[in-house]
């Protein structure tokens, strides 16, 4: 072998070390961004569960002490927030015992909670607004009621009456 032929595979060695160095460089950071990128997500969404679960829990509670007491109250349902932004939100039931909190975002998970007594059919729309320097979701009656001798619990949009 000529001196020439054993530095041109000389350099050609080096060459190749370099670029497969700077190839794993490269994925090893493309690995790290995309791990770290499902991490934040992952984080966002577990936040936006956990409120609404705090919402639900809230409601189921108020709903037994009204179911157990057959009163009515005002509840001023909270503001949901993700990434610093308001999360608008439903309360659903459908006549069972299961109070269910639907976030209006694509592809999120609702809350749910049981209750002692069963709900009236509930269907109400909660969205964050600011009102006299608070912001809130809006306020819901919560109220106890009979039906053919089955206490129910109904929840309404608006102050009790």
């Amino acid at each position: 072998m000529t001196e020439l032929t054993k530095e041109k595979n000389g350099k050609h060695k080096a060459q190749v070390s370099v670029e497969l160095f700077l190839g794993m460089t490269f994925f090893l950071l493309v690995l790290y961004w995309m791990n770290h990128f499902v991490a934040t997500q992952r984080d966002a969404s577990t936040t936006l569960v956990d409120q609404e679960k705090l919402v639900a829990a809230s409601l189921a509670q108020i709903a037994n002490s009204v179911c157990a007491s057959n009163t009515s109250v005002d509840y001023v349902l909270p503001c949901i927030y993700l990434e610093g932004r308001d999360v608008n939100y439903s309360l659903g039931a459908g006549g069972d015992n299961v109070i269910r909190i639907i976030p209006e975002r694509a592809g999120a998970l609702s809350a749910q909670q049981a209750a002692l007594c069963n709900f009236s059919a509930v269907a109400v729309k909660a969205r964050c607004v600011t009102a006299n320097g608070e912001k809130n979701a809006g306020i819901v009656c919560v109220n106890a009621s009979s039906e053919g001798g089955v206490r129910r619990v109904g929840v309404s949009s608006g102050e009790c009456e």
